[in-house]
């Protein structure tokens, strides 16, 4: 066997699982939604023939002119949630991950594991835990209320701020780990040479840092911009009615108020508009010439 062929081979084998986790788990659900999506809906939600584009043109409602008004603040609300737990968490991430690119190597896997940890537990339970942390008379909502963020009779739980604040630290390790990888890259000497030359500590970030770790800014957007703007657990658990995002709208379509084909059609265009996002991102990454973009 050439060099060449067993080289493909070992690629292949190292992807199977990768592969096959994403067929069972994506592909597979996603072609079992498909005839859903294009079914009718009988008295009970649930579908029926016959087949028909009704639903899809409901869902795209042709420049929302199909969409309730809740509906469309459900989906702005998702984006901008989106957004904003990409943008707060790269505004953490960063400093966190120069502190660990910076420190002895012997405290960087320490480091790298305790960012890592709260990640072994489940989603709900951490949920829960920031529940308790943002309740009434707790002393986060206490603080809020001292320095007029909220009324004194109010609680940072449930709120819009509660969603933030869970999807922040539920991703923000993955915001972390690809910009310290990208730093771990880094010509440190570029920056040294910049001061050397008397460039301000703005124009080295801006001119030496920042270039050089932009593909692992937009692999950790990536992973955290797709999720959260899908997410269902955090939403519904510390939003409450007023901070429904796009996840739970789907949900309800399965639970409380049944509309199987519908919510096979809002899955569906879920999952293209988040595929739009990944092709948009890396090829932002790709432009950027980073060897992440290339992983991608």
């Amino acid at each position: 066997m050439s060099t060449d062929s067993t080289r493909s081979f070992r690629k292949a084998l190292f992807s199977a699982p990768g592969l096959l986790w994403i067929g069972l788990f994506l592909v597979l659900p996603t072609l079992l939604f498909l005839p859903i999506a294009f079914a009718s809906a009988n008295p009970y939600g649930l579908p029926a023939l016959p087949i028909t584009l009704d639903t899809f043109k409901e869902v795209v409602g042709f420049m929302f002119f199909g969409w309730t008004p809740a509906n469309i603040m459900i989906v702005i609300r998702s984006i901008l949630q989106g957004l904003i737990t990409t943008i707060a968490s790269l505004i953490v991430a960063f400093p966190v991950a120069y502190f660990i690119s910076q420190s002895r190597s012997y405290l960087k896997p320490l480091l790298l594991v305790l960012i890592i940890i709260p990640s072994w537990t489940n989603q709900v339970v951490r949920a829960y835990a920031w529940m308790e942390l943002l309740g009434p008379n707790t002393m986060l909502s206490q603080l809020a209320a001292a320095i007029g963020w909220i009324r004194p009779d109010m609680s940072l739980y449930p709120s819009g701020v509660a969603v933030l604040i869970g999807l922040v630290y539920s991703y923000l390790p993955y915001m972390v780990i690809p910009i310290y990888a990208a730093m771990e890259g880094m010509e440190w000497s570029l920056c040294e040479a910049a001061q050397d030359l008397y460039a301000s500590p703005i124009a080295v970030f801006s001119r030496v840092i920042l270039p050089q770790t932009m593909g692992g800014i937009i692999v950790g957007t990536i992973l955290v911009l797709v999720p959260s703007f899908s997410n269902y657990i955090i939403p519904e658990l510390m939003g409450g009615n007023k901070s429904l995002m796009l996840g739970n709208l789907i949900a309800n379509q399965f639970s409380s108020t049944p509309d199987w084909p519908y919510g096979a059609a809002l899955s569906v265009v879920l999952i293209g508009i988040s595929f739009i996002l990944l092709l948009i991102l890396k090829l932002l990454t790709r432009l950027t010439g980073s060897q992440e973009g290339a992983m991608l």
